[in-house]
């Protein structure tokens, strides 16, 4: 098991730990715990907790906890029954998937600092978009970048294919507008 793994075992079976009490359970250093859970943090795997953990004098260490998974089949099974509820009960279905692929994207693709390349700011988005389960890769073409997606989540996890459609239409638009900076 490598030191990622013992970590996750580690926050499952306590529920939270500093880097010294990872480090000591699981028999590793305290720069490779470090390390992990920076890489744990940066996946949205693992967050730092409010609570500080101090024993004697001394900035109080950071606690870190695994943060809670909604099983995958349970969220497909909710988002298509909700999404099957709304569109039977509306008259513009059209207008209602715009709507909703738009706050979607919205959604997926907020809180990435700007930056004053376009290709930076492409690629945090792409990034971004990697923990949503999507694989895409870009390359600059002469009237701006190609796109090639390997792998989406959408047609397995929405059962609406006009929906599915329309939130890639409208992510692929979010990922050819140039950030501002």
């Amino acid at each position: 098991m490598n030191t990622r793994d013992k970590i996750i075992e580690y926050l499952n079976v306590h529920g939270s730990g500093t880097v010294n009490l990872i480090s000591r359970s699981i028999g590793v250093t305290k720069a490779d715990v470090r390390y992990q859970l920076r890489k744990l943090v940066s996946s949205d795997l693992v967050f730092v907790t409010n609570n500080r953990y101090q024993n004697g004098s001394g900035r109080p260490a950071a606690t870190f906890s695994l943060h809670e998974r909604i099983p995958e089949k349970f969220f497909s099974t909710l988002l298509s029954g909700l999404l099957e509820y709304l569109f039977s009960n509306c008259s513009q279905v059209s207008r209602q998937s715009d709507l909703i692929a738009t706050h979607i994207v919205k959604r997926m693709l907020e809180g990435i600092p700007q930056s004053g390349s376009p290709a930076v700011g492409l690629s945090r988005k792409i990034d971004r978009l990697r923990q949503f389960g999507f694989e895409i890769e870009w390359i600059a073409g002469p009237h701006g970048p190609v796109f090639h997606i390997t792998r989406e989540p959408l047609t397995t996890s929405i059962q609406n294919p006009e929906l599915s459609s329309r939130i890639m239409q409208v992510l692929l638009e979010r990922l050819n507008e140039k950030s501002p900076g």
